[in-house]
């Protein structure tokens, strides 16, 4: 069996979350053959982390563009999915 993609998922607070419960489910159901890393949100108020947080995934809160490069490297992700 091949290692399990680590993809990180980034959000923002412009949307419910449904993209991201359908990679969770995705995910918990086989389909997509991944771990979730973190859920990367730009704001701690943003509707998809409430769907990280049922699901105990790690969350990363970063406000600005010039600190996401820092957080992926430390996180190290396979892949990068945009809302």
């Amino acid at each position: 069996m091949s290692r399990k993609s680590r993809i990180v998922i980034l959000t923002s607070n412009a949307g419910t979350g449904t993209n991201l419960k359908a990679i969770i489910d995705g995910v918990k159901s086989g389909k997509i053959n991944a771990e979730i890393s973190a859920v990367i949100s730009d704001r701690a108020d943003a509707p998809a982390l409430e769907h990280a947080k049922k699901y105990d995934l790690k969350i990363e809160i970063c406000p600005t563009k010039v600190g996401l490069l820092p957080v992926l490297t430390d996180i190290n992700p396979d892949y990068i999915c945009f809302r």
